[in-house]
């Protein structure tokens, strides 16, 4: 898993990587199966069904060749357009990005951009796309498909590192999750069992988070949060409610 990242337990826990590339496979947990025994017996069992799925599906996408997000953000920057934020790019530390493939049968690919400092993660970019098919017409498994995506992924990228590090002067609001299972929390805790870690969301408490973009087609927020995040939503479905 990536080194240092403090991106949701659920998020990487049995993920699997695509060989040669900058790219990760989750599938979600089958909670059916896993507690179907009141005891917890099976929670090891859907555990390894879950790892394994990965893997498979992981072996399947190595046909689609070699992909590197960290180069398209790069080459995208080079040639960004005007940033969505007027400060000024952070400088210094190192960056690093890769791309996440979570959920079957339709999969979201959510592309993480980071900035580390002495080991740490102080600064990053979440996109979480609009999902398609892991398999069959349409889907994720064309190599067209998941470039254009990966490509407009690291454009927005590019267009927002500058809304990482100050805060906005929009206002500080309070929002609510969408949905389960696009958690925003930045760690589980430490004195989670490891059960928690390997199996459950963590809970979703209110996002604090400054607006940066709010259309119908997508959602930007920079959460208030440690390290410093931009969201990006693509999906309504996904995008946090603001409470009144």
């Amino acid at each position: 898993m990536p080194a240092a990242s403090t991106l949701d337990a659920y998020w990487l826990t049995g993920a699997a990587w695509v060989d040669g590339s900058a790219l990760l496979v989750n599938h979600e947990f089958d909670f059916a199966l896993g507690f179907a025994d009141e005891n917890g017996a099976m929670l090891g069992i859907a555990a390894a069904r879950r790892l394994e799925s990965n893997r498979e599906t992981a072996r399947r996408l190595e046909r689609l060749g070699a992909l590197d997000v960290a180069e398209r953000v790069a080459t995208a920057s080079a040639s960004a357009r005007r940033p969505a934020c007027s400060a000024r790019v952070p400088s210094g530390g190192r960056f690093r990005a890769f791309a996440l493939l979570f959920g079957r049968p339709e999969a979201q690919l959510r592309v993480v951009w980071e900035r580390i400092e002495d080991g740490r993660v102080v600064g990053r970019i979440v996109h979480l796309s609009r999902r398609r098919p892991l398999e069959g017409a349409g889907s994720w498994t064309i190599r067209a498909l998941l470039d254009d995506a990966l490509d407009d992924s690291a454009r927005l990228v590019a267009r927002h590192i500058a809304c990482v590090e100050p805060e906005p002067d929009t206002a500080l609001r309070s929002y609510a999750p969408a949905r389960a299972g696009v958690p925003w929390s930045v760690a589980a805790s430490e004195a989670s069992t490891a059960v928690q870690l390997d199996v459950v969301p963590p809970p979703q408490p209110v996002l604090r988070a400054w607006p940066i973009l709010t259309r119908s087609d997508r959602t930007v927020l920079r959460a208030s949060s440690s390290p410093a995040t931009v969201w990006i939503f693509d999906d309504p479905g996904d995008a946090p409610t603001p409470i009144q």
